[in-house]
């Protein structure tokens, strides 16, 4: 999830010169390429744990899907949670610019949306085993 924004750490020096006044612009450039990752990698662990799911449902009673589509929605869960903190202070650095306001608060807004649904999909299978 970390790993663009770590690229851009190396590329451009060490993370405390980042953190200065003088480099805010950067610092927010870090946390945008930290958001897209954290947003491809939500993306791929909620599309694992869905299929999963699917298969699980579809197929006789196994423990072990049940609990695999469980372990892989705790993780998707802790993705979307942790995309949705990342996403608030973008939405702060981002008021001047219309189009990634509207994008990193659509970005807040489906991650948390995801964190509960990812919930309910663990409360679920906890419940059936």
């Amino acid at each position: 999830m970390f790993g663009i924004g770590i690229i851009f750490i190396l590329y451009t020096g060490n993370f405390s010169s980042i953190l200065t006044s003088e480099n805010i612009q950067s610092y927010s450039l870090l946390l945008y390429y930290i958001c897209i990752g954290g947003s491809l990698w939500c993306g791929v662990w909620a599309i694992i744990a869905g299929s999963i799911g699917i298969h699980a449902n579809n197929a006789t009673y196994s423990v072990f899907k049940i609990n695999l589509h469980m372990g892989f929605s705790t993780v998707a869960a802790v993705s979307s949670t942790l995309l949705c903190w990342i996403s608030v202070p973008m939405i702060i650095i981002s008021i001047p610019s219309i189009f990634f306001l509207l994008f990193f608060t659509t970005l807040a807004v489906t991650s948390l949306t995801a964190f509960s649904s990812f919930v309910v999909s663990v409360v679920n299978c906890i419940t059936i085993t």
